[in-house]
């Protein structure tokens, strides 16, 4: 007798328990991103563990704009749950839901990138990381690339970039 559909089953669901735990644990961010739109890196992290996908699927979600991250997050439903792999699929889904974006929120994916490096060397809340993203690509880039804080190592840069977008 064949187990191995009961065992991937039974697998699927400790994997979702524990990373609804784990989501729990974590609650929406240290910067609460969940309540203003953008998906946080545990909630990411959720996702993944829930819809195993290979790297390339993974990075193509992250690049992708924070509409579209949070619709395929909150929303994706797969054509066969029981798949081990879900790298198409996600794939797929997050390219339609990047087609339903305006035309000028279609070509942020590079942009996302950039951004996040950004926000990585210069920390800043998700109002600011927004401000950012709703900037036109050439002077969102030229923020990335004039900004220069006053001094370096300190926790938040919200207000800062804040300013300097003016």
């Amino acid at each position: 007798r064949d187990y191995s559909a009961l065992f991937i089953s039974f697998a699927k669901r400790c994997r979702t328990m524990a990373a609804q735990r784990s989501y729990e644990d974590y609650g929406s961010g240290p910067l609460g991103h969940a309540a203003e739109g953008l998906v946080s890196d545990a909630e990411l992290e959720v996702f993944r563990i829930n819809f195993p996908m290979d790297d390339r699927a993974f990075r193509y979600l992250l690049e992708s704009p924070p509409e579209v991250r949070r619709q395929v997050v909150d929303t994706f439903q797969p054509k066969r749950p029981d798949d081990t792999d879900f790298s198409p699929a996600v794939t797929a889904y997050a390219k339609l839901c990047r087609t339903r974006l305006p035309p000028n929120r279609v070509q942020h994916g590079g942009l996302e990138a950039q951004v996040r490096d950004f926000t990585s060397r210069f920390p800043c809340d998700a109002r600011a990381q927004d401000m950012l993203l709703e900037l036109p690509p050439e002077v969102c880039e030229r923020v990335i690339r004039e900004f220069r804080p006053r001094r370096e190592g300190d926790t938040d840069y919200s207000a800062a970039i804040v300013a300097f977008i003016g």
